[in-house]
């Protein structure tokens, strides 16, 4: 017995298996550094020169509500036009007890590790104040080189409003109620956007995403993952000429039929 736990053992060691790493690791401690830097000073403080350091120039950004981004400086320029380009002001903050670093090992080599989280976002518009928004997941592939870690791959996802325990404000439309919604739309920020039906719902289709949206009224659609509405306006004659954007409670935008 005592033979085949140590051939066991060895086992696990040719294989390369490794665990989480303690948050007193000094592996641990780095990568949380990192994640304050990235975070506190490029997507809080928006000192976004700061970050770039870090960043693989051959980044991979996958959202799931925000599509992919390829490469170091398209992602710099994505952070300061959709985060410190608007009249509000986002801000992160890891909660407390949910980061994970795993090691990556090449023949005994510590070339790369895994770090896992969940953040919570917050914005706060013009003479308001702070507002809680999305819950997110993350998980960061960073990679070891000799001038220190830098972020190769970034997956962001599991995106929901926490504001939103359950579905219950769902209401059902029938087909004919759907049909008046279909069409393609234009707006200022997001670019063209096409409706179609989707079971009980509204399939919206943008240049970055596609997501559903489902019915609260006969005239107001939200969205299950994110705190936002999707207020459609319709003309004397019943047909629908735009739509407005609520996130927060706030006009993020006005969508306009074509």
């Amino acid at each position: 017995m005592k033979l085949i736990h140590t051939l066991y053992f060895v086992v696990l060691l040719s294989s390369g298996i490794t665990a989480q790493v303690s948050n007193e690791s000094e592996l641990f401690k780095s990568l949380k550094v990192n994640d304050s830097i990235l975070f506190e000073l490029g997507f809080n403080q928006c000192k976004i020169e700061a970050t770039a350091s870090l960043i693989d120039e051959n980044l991979e950004f996958y959202h799931d509500q925000g599509g992919i981004t390829m490469g170091k400086e398209p992602f710099l320029t994505s952070l300061k036009k959709n985060i410190c380009g608007q009249t509000f002001k986002s801000r992160r903050e890891l909660l407390k007890n949910t980061l994970e670093v795993y090691p990556l090992y090449d023949n005994g080599r510590l070339y790369g590790a895994i770090q896992k989280g969940v953040h919570q976002f917050y914005q706060t518009h013009p003479g308001k104040k702070e507002q809680l928004g999305s819950i997110a997941k993350f998980t960061h592939l960073w990679l070891k080189k000799d001038s220190g870690w830098i972020i190769k791959r970034v997956l962001s996802y599991d995106h929901k409003d926490p504001n939103m325990k359950d579905h219950s404000a769902e209401v059902s439309l029938n087909k004919e109620e759907l049909k008046t919604f279909v069409g393609t739309y234009e707006a200022p920020n997001t670019g063209q956007v096409e409706i179609t039906i989707e079971d009980n719902a509204l399939l919206m289709n943008t240049k970055k995403s596609t997501f559903l949206i489902y019915p609260k009224s006969d005239l107001v659609f939200f969205h299950k993952q994110a705190p936002l509405e999707f207020k459609f306006v319709k003309d004397d004659n019943g047909q629908v000429t735009k739509f407005l954007v609520i996130e927060n409670g706030n006009l993020a935008e006005e969508v306009i039929k074509k």
